[in-house]
């Protein structure tokens, strides 16, 4: 089922979560949630390479970077007001709250507005909110440019700063538009831009598939058909282009609206595993397709002997690893670290400096690599970023 959204209200963890606003759910909040249905068995690895050796080290290293070591002084007494995509669930509100305990370090003062996961213009109303108390800066996470673009014409006209982390400018999106975010939120050195930034994610997941099948990946690819969705499908098949031996032997198309336990999309992805006994991996992109969809226990129920890789972070992806089984998530990101990331690019903005990359960026999980030591545990990067920003902002 395709569809033809060229709006995109959030970023690609916190958008599949919203799916499920109405039975109350989260994409990846917590180890006890729909860890992969019944799928109790790990999974056999017999027939396939083992996942290992200067291949996985490359992945696991991923796109992370160092961060920064010069930067302005803290811009102490600016109002910065972060407009959070939904409080109500973790990948909205724990990157809200690691930027506010980074403003407290650095003595700015700090706010959040809740767009309540855009339920009634929640996203607008939030930004509204914000510039009625005369902020200086406005930072917005997981919500693109053309869904709230009046209100951030207003914030322009009204000279207050704007940046958006985890989401599209205007004039990223498809067709093009002005640029609406005078701040470009910077991410590792290697992914700096939000393009960048989400085109890693599908590259990783196609670099996996292809070590972990000694280059013979049949891969039943599951493709997002919106902006943000079509950035990670379309770097995921060209990515795997690069691979000789492998192939996409058949396409799920699909948007968030096909999401959901017993949705269009999953339906469609256990009609594909039947009709393609030879495939032997697919790409889950997203934390809601492992688990709250039921892409792992499609695969197991399947009977087919699969590679099987996405995710992003999320507890509930690092818990299926754990439990052997999920092979890999592929696109995984430590979201406290997007909070302090932001706040570092936003106070060089307010000094009137330009934004720099700021080292995060997405890895490869597996269960050998990068792994939290405690179950329930979302991905947390190895990388002390948090000591290093502290040091930057004290001017050590």
């Amino acid at each position: 089922m395709k569809h033809n959204s060229t709006r995109v209200t959030m970023t690609l963890r916190a958008a599949v979560a919203l799916l499920a606003v109405g039975l109350v759910t989260s994409c990846a909040s917590t180890a006890d949630d729909n860890k992969g249905g019944d799928a109790s068995e790990t999974r056999s690895s017999a027939s396939r390479p083992t996942a290992a050796g200067a291949f996985m080290e490359e992945l696991a290293k991923g796109y992370e970077s160092g961060v920064p070591t010069k930067g302005p002084a803290p811009a102490k007494g600016k109002s910065v007001w972060w407009i959070s995509c939904g409080e109500s669930i973790p990948d909205c509100s724990v990157p809200a709250a690691a930027a506010g305990e980074a403003a407290k370090t650095m003595g700015i003062k700090f706010n959040i507005a809740d767009g309540k996961l855009n339920v009634g213009g929640g996203n607008a109303a939030a930004i509204r909110t914000a510039l009625a108390a005369g902020p200086d800066a406005i930072i917005l996470h997981g919500m693109s440019c053309s869904t709230v673009q009046q209100p951030l014409t207003e914030a322009r006209d009204a000279g207050v700063l704007v940046m958006g982390v985890e989401g599209l400018d205007c004039s990223d999106e498809p067709g093009g538009g002005q640029s609406l975010f005078s701040v470009k939120m910077k991410y590792s050195d290697s992914a700096p831009t939000v393009i960048d930034y989400f085109r890693s994610w599908g590259v990783l997941g196609a670099k996996y598939l292809a070590g972990a099948t000694g280059g013979k990946a049949k891969v039943i690819h599951n493709a997002g058909v919106e902006p943000l969705q079509k950035v990670v499908s379309d770097a995921f098949i060209q990515e795997l282009g690069n691979c000789k031996g492998c192939e996409i032997v058949d396409t799920v198309e699909h948007g968030s609206p096909d999401y959901g336990p017993n949705g269009a999309w999953i339906q469609q992805f256990r009609t594909a595993l039947a009709k393609n006994p030879t495939a032997n991996a697919t790409y889950l992109w997203a934390d809601a397709l492992l688990s709250f969809s039921g892409g792992v226990q499609a695969v197991k129920d399947s009977g087919l002997d699969m590679v099987t890789a996405g995710g992003v972070g999320g507890a509930v992806g690092m818990d299926l690893v754990r439990e052997g089984k999920l092979d890999a998530v592929t696109g995984a990101h430590d979201v406290k670290w997007i909070g302090y990331a932001a706040m570092d690019n936003i106070n060089r903005a307010l000094n009137g400096e330009d934004t720099v990359p700021q080292g995060v960026g997405s890895v490869v999980v597996d269960a050998q690599h990068n792994l939290p030591e405690k179950a329930g545990s979302d991905y947390a990067s190895a990388i002390d970023w948090k000591s290093a920003y502290e040091k930057l902002w004290s001017g050590q």
